[in-house]
């Protein structure tokens, strides 16, 4: 849960974690099949 609520901080505020920049594909969690299955209007996220 924290590490979650640090991600969405960074991303909100656009400060880096660490070395990696607050908006790094890294920082982006995949998108599950079955959302893309059940919505072919979504596309994966990068890197996935």
């Amino acid at each position: 849960m924290i590490l979650w609520l640090s991600i969405h901080d960074a991303k909100r505020t656009q400060t880096n974690i660490g070395n990696i920049p607050w908006n790094s594909t890294r920082l982006v969690f995949p998108i599950p099949q079955r959302e893309i299955d059940a919505n072919t209007k979504l596309v994966q996220n990068p890197g996935y």
